[in-house]
């Protein structure tokens, strides 16, 4: 199998150079160019797998060239490099260019590496995706062709098409799941937040007796509430909403209109866009971006809204190890019904008395990164890598000298599942 190709793309040598030689030891054909016309020639005669360019060029600016390259090459993935990032440029770029990612000047190496392995991983996914259509495009036909006669051979290819049908669905929440990830570099949430926030907002909505297709755009929206943030400044979204000044607090703001466009382009996704736009609005109008009441703001989009408030009042890096349980829930009733739609609290609290297992590994433990462990928390199961060797069995107390050697490991090689820790102090409140 041929690595995958990497273009990058920038007026300045120095800059381009600089990204081949960070990437040296990575698993991708890396090329450079100082020209735009070099770059679209190169991606006419190569199937690229992923495009970094410079925003600001002197003969076609990135969003231009990327917006060639997505007619070009559709299942290219795209990036902005540039160390002029605002927000107009983020919308510029998404509108034109449908980038998948900013990355800022000077860039952390680090960074370079885990975002140009995530477009990778996004160009596998589509390219999959897309294969499998074709396959169930060509099966389709076949059907149309065989004789009415054949009954027995008919049920058996419709059961596989059912099972491609299948597979393309979970290829298409893989890509989802995979945006959802890419959202969380700068989270202040500890672990997986929009993986809790799915899984929770999924719950509610069964509670409230939401199925099909209105459960599906509920769960696509709660995966990729904060798609928008890719476009807000990592410095920002480090800070506390109270820390920010005037114009950071309107940056961060931005991110529920760029998420909804960003999702309206993918197909069939209307309503979860819609979920996206609206999760900040407050019951009694006072939230964003459009000052929605309770009744005019989407079923979805309220679910979304408790979701989201219960898990970062639950798994907020700053009170990881203090919070509980009880308190999320305490935050989310001194807040009911002003922000929060009562009758999507009380399902909430519903869920959680049930105390099931999709509920105890939201409320009772964690799924968490290397990078978010701290001294003290437990294993809640054993820890392997990818090929199967153990690395840590479960119920063991972390320590410095574990944390680290956990971290250095996963920084090279893959873990076979995320890392499950169990919530610290272990204060869980039944039917809260």
């Amino acid at each position: 199998m041929t690595a995958p190709l990497v273009l990058f793309v920038d007026d300045e040598a120095g800059v381009v150079s600089a990204c081949k030689r960070a990437l040296r030891r990575e698993p991708w054909e890396i090329r450079i160019t100082t020209s735009a016309d070099e770059a679209l020639q190169l991606i006419a005669a190569e199937d690229f797998a992923v495009v970094v360019s410079d925003q600001r060029m002197p003969a076609m600016d990135g969003a231009e060239l990327l917006r060639q390259v997505s007619q070009l090459k559709p299942d290219t993935v795209r990036i902005i490099l540039t160390g002029h990032a605002d927000i107009d440029s983020a919308v510029d770029a998404i509108n034109r260019g449908h980038v998948f990612r900013f990355l800022g000047k000077p860039w952390n190496d680090e960074d370079l590496k885990v975002t140009i392995a995530q477009a990778v991983d996004q160009y596998t996914l589509v390219a999959e995706n897309r294969r499998l259509q074709l396959l169930t495009q060509q099966q389709n036909e076949e059907l149309r062709q065989w004789n009415a006669s054949l009954e027995n051979r008919v049920a058996e290819r419709t059961a596989q098409i059912e099972e491609l049908s299948g597979r393309l669905e979970a290829s298409l929440m893989g890509s989802i799941e995979t945006l959802a990830r890419v959202t969380e570099m700068h989270s202040s949430v500890v672990g997986s937040h929009s993986k809790r926030v799915e899984s929770l907002s999924v719950q509610i909505s069964h509670q409230l007796g939401m199925d099909g297709d209105a459960l599906r755009q509920v769960r696509v929206a709660a995966l990729l509430h904060d798609i928008g943030k890719i476009a807000v400044p990592g410095h920002v979204l480090q800070k506390r909403v109270e820390q920010m000044l005037p114009d950071e607090r309107d940056q961060l703001r931005e991110h529920v209109s760029i998420g909804e466009s960003i999702v309206r382009e993918m197909p069939n996704l209307g309503p979860a866009a819609q979920i996206i736009r609206h999760h900040h609005e407050r019951c009694d109008g006072s939230g964003y971006p459009d000052n929605l009441t309770k009744d005019m703001i989407p079923i979805g989009a309220r679910i979304v809204a408790v979701a989201d408030a219960w898990d970062k009042a639950l798994n907020d890096k700053r009170q990881f190890e203090h919070a509980t349980s009880a308190k999320a829930m305490d935050h989310l009733l001194r807040y009911t019904p002003a922000w929060f739609d009562k009758t999507v609290v009380d399902a909430l609290q519903q869920c959680l008395g049930r105390n099931d297992e999709p509920l105890r590994l939201l409320d009772q433990e964690i799924d968490i990164s290397a990078n978010d462990l701290v001294p003290g928390m437990v294993l809640a199961h054993e820890v392997r890598a990818a090929n199967g060797l153990m690395l840590l069995p479960a119920q063991t107390r972390l320590t410095e000298e574990k944390i680290n050697r956990l971290r250095s490991f996963s920084a090279a090689h893959p873990l076979a599942a995320a890392i499950r820790v169990v919530r610290p102090r272990g204060e869980v409140t039944a039917g809260c």
